[in-house]
């Protein structure tokens, strides 16, 4: 017997194959449920456990609250500073506990982790990069710090070291706040120097930009930075009340223009949405201002209903895939979620 007789056996059926409707109908409705179920791995996969279905399509589309996170026992927050997102998981700065918690996107606690045994630390920003570790600026003992530990927590080094220092005998870092990675580079604002610094990331300066004072691309007390996908950099100048734009290499590039009715006060933490817009968190105001890339103004938000309204909030950070905003809201202790 060859195979093509072999194969003709296989194939061949003494009697037709009859199916009735109904065996029709369950058939197609498994198939369905199997592609729904394959989809919703794959979705799940990507975005992890939450993702906004009604996310803002338009420029003027206002983001709408959704939950906090933060409970109690180890899933308590203390007047969180700041927080990123990565992957499945929301990693914050549970500043006031000197805890690094990561959390579910729908806010169950996955861990929390006491960033040193010794001593009493103070983290301030966090940033993650895309091996995964995560990168903090931390007050241990009255010196700052970025400290590196890995996803799950673990400590993997401190930069700079005490004794890595400028030229003129003062530490690298003065007062790290803000920090923002993208492209194998560490972006971080020193409000005690009043500039900003870019590392590798195993701690080398790279670059810096800016001074003290009022005019562009000076700087009081900077806190949040983020960048787009063009290098452009986005830093809030907090006690300036205002939020500069600034090219890859640190040339000042224009101001943003909020409404003259409603100027910044203090602008802390600054990210970007899926629809390029950038959402300031202003401290004193309590709310979120958004704007376009180039700095114009379009809506606010984070007031309204007790559970929607911000309390002095501070970071913010926005998963463009999912469609979440996770907002540090400080003296509620917790993080609030929005839609985008």
């Amino acid at each position: 017997m060859n195979i093509k007789e072999v194969l003709q056996r296989l194939v061949k059926f003494d009697k037709p194959l009859r199916i009735s409707k109904r065996q029709f109908v369950v058939v197609v409705l498994v198939v369905i449920l199997l592609g729904s179920v394959g989809l919703a791995a794959y979705t799940y996969s990507l975005l992890g456990d939450e993702y906004a279905r009604n996310r803002s399509t338009t420029l003027t589309g206002q983001p709408k609250y959704l939950h906090p996170i933060g409970g109690t026992g180890d899933a308590k927050l203390t007047k969180p500073l700041s927080v990123a997102i990565s992957g499945k998981y929301v990693y914050v700065a549970n500043s006031g506990d000197g805890k690094l918690s990561i959390f579910t996107k729908r806010g169950e606690l996955v861990k929390s982790v006491k960033l040193i045994k010794d001593g009493d630390p103070y983290p301030i920003g966090i940033t993650l990069d895309d091996r995964g570790r995560i990168y903090l600026s931390v007050e241990i003992r009255g010196f700052y710090h970025i400290m590196v530990v890995d996803s799950n927590g673990k400590f993997q080094s401190l930069f700079p070291g005490s004794s890595v220092t400028t030229g003129i005998k003062q530490p690298i870092l003065n007062h790290p706040m803000g920090l923002y990675y993208q492209d194998g580079k560490v972006y971080v604002t020193d409000a005690g120097d009043h500039d900003v610094k870019v590392f590798s990331t195993d701690g080398k300066l790279l670059n810096r930009f800016g001074r003290p004072g009022t005019k562009a691309g000076e700087f009081l007390y900077p806190h949040g930075i983020v960048a787009d996908e063009d290098g452009n950099i986005y830093v809030a100048d907090s006690n300036n009340g205002r939020v500069q734009v600034f090219d890859k290499n640190g040339k000042f590039k224009y101001f943003f223009a909020p409404k003259s009715k409603e100027p910044f006060i203090i602008p802390r933490g600054i990210a970007i949405d899926s629809l390029s817009r950038v959402h300031v968190v202003d401290l004193a105001r309590q709310k979120v201002l958004v704007f376009t890339g180039q700095g114009k103004y379009l809506l606010s938000y984070g007031t309204g209903r007790r559970d929607q309204s911000l309390f002095y909030p501070n970071g913010i950070a926005i998963d463009k895939n999912a469609g979440l905003i996770y907002i540090a809201d400080r003296q509620h202790n917790r993080i609030a979620v929005f839609s985008e």
